[in-house]
């Protein structure tokens, strides 16, 4: 199981270099690689390889700006501004956005960049996440970033409504 990442360079494979791809190379069996993108170039550019049997969902590849290619069963091909658009992104739990869940695994930088996972951005919540001084809780989005670093210690600074949330 490959979820939540990304992958950016060049991947470059001859024609009989059918097992290449930004993620994985092969995706067979109960294997699944879900909610991840790559930006590459060169001749390889698609999440996956090849996947037999293998499950891809939601997982999205910068497109050939050439080719008219938009996908197929090993991710969706995107344009450059569109790998760039949350919208884009289906299937996708976004920093921010309580009705996708708040684990809030990618964030789209103001900047306009591509794609980050929400673990690479600063961790901002008050507090150090000791027993001394723990992380303080105020809403359900800082229930979500717990997930970064789940050994530290964490109190509720208030009460906090989860309603119409799906964890």
């Amino acid at each position: 199981v490959i979820v939540g990442c990304h992958a950016k360079g060049s991947v470059v494979g001859s024609k009989y270099s059918s097992s290449m791809g930004g993620i994985a190379g092969l995706n067979e069996g109960d294997a699944i690689v879900g909610q991840c993108y790559c930006a590459l170039s060169g001749n390889v550019r698609v999440c996956v390889g090849r996947g037999d049997t293998g499950t891809v969902t939601n997982s999205y590849y910068l497109r050939d700006p050439v080719k008219s290619d938009s996908g197929s069963e090993y991710g969706i091909g995107l344009t450059d501004s569109e790998m760039r658009r949350q919208d884009s992104l289906a299937g996708w739990d976004f920093a921010g956005l309580a009705e996708d869940g708040t684990s809030d695994i990618w964030v789209v930088p103001a900047d306009g960049s591509d794609p980050v996972l929400a673990v690479e951005r600063p961790f901002d919540l008050e507090g150090c996440g000791t027993e001394a001084e723990p992380f303080l809780l105020a809403s359900a989005q800082d229930l979500g970033v717990i997930v970064q670093r789940p050994d530290a210690c964490y109190r509720l600074r208030e009460d906090i409504d989860c309603s119409g949330i799906v964890w």
